[in-house]
């Protein structure tokens, strides 16, 4: 009488194997995408609340706050986040005193791109009734180094509204 043993066979245990290598590979890139989404959503997320903030203050204060980049190592650009502050002194510069709250953002493969004002190291702000200064309008669009998907665009409109949409041209 012969006895059968339960278990897989060396051909079994291969094709099992084989089968699983090609579905890690398949997912593998589609997690990668996925994870660098999630990123520029959090970054855009962190810098609309800053952002909403500084246009509470402004109508809290009654007076003008502004919105700039953060600078680091030197450099001011919005990648790096931004900070809200209060001209106190009119001199158009933020000073150590002046300064509100600031965000910085630690996210290596982000791309910020500035549209209006926003695109150089000149700061936006919201005047005393939560007004764009100026009435004038400002986008600032994020978009992924590593990736293709779409990106997100952060508008501020001359009355004020700050609106986060998809932004399709980030390639």
């Amino acid at each position: 009488m012969t006895q059968k043993h339960a278990g897989f066979t060396l051909v079994e245990l291969l094709v099992a194997i084989m089968v699983l290598a090609i579905l890690v590979g398949w997912a593998i890139p589609s997690f990668s995408s996925l994870l660098g989404e999630s990123r520029l959503v959090a970054s855009s997320n962190q810098l609309v609340g800053l952002i909403n903030h500084a246009r509470a203050e402004a109508l809290r204060r009654g007076d003008r706050v502004w919105v700039s980049p953060l600078a680091r190592d030197g450099v001011a650009v919005w990648r790096n986040g931004a900070l809200i502050w209060q001209d106190l002194d009119g001199n158009g510069l933020q000073g150590d005193n002046e300064l509100i709250r600031q965000v910085a953002l630690d996210e290596p493969g982000l791309r910020v791109l500035g549209v209006g004002s926003a695109a150089g190291l000149a700061p936006f702000g919201f005047d005393a009734a939560g007004f764009a200064a100026g009435e004038q309008s400002y986008a600032l669009i994020f978009c992924a180094f590593e990736s293709v998907t779409p990106g997100q665009r952060l508008q501020i409109s001359g009355g004020g509204q700050i609106r986060l949409v998809e932004h399709d041209n980030c390639g």
